[in-house]
């Protein structure tokens, strides 16, 4: 529902870039899994 909402107000662009950015590990580049919060390259825990 959140989602669906921030698209409305902000567009599906926007949404996108956003979700590029939290599910990139900060340390390595490499993807963050939306289940363990970990990385799939350096394999490092991400914080909520």
């Amino acid at each position: 529902m959140e989602n669906s909402e921030f698209v409305r107000k902000h567009g599906l662009e926007a949404f996108m870039e956003q979700q590029k950015e939290k599910y990139t590990c900060s340390k390595c580049g490499g993807i963050i899994s939306i289940h363990d919060r970990k990385c799939s390259e350096c394999q490092a825990k991400m914080d909520d």
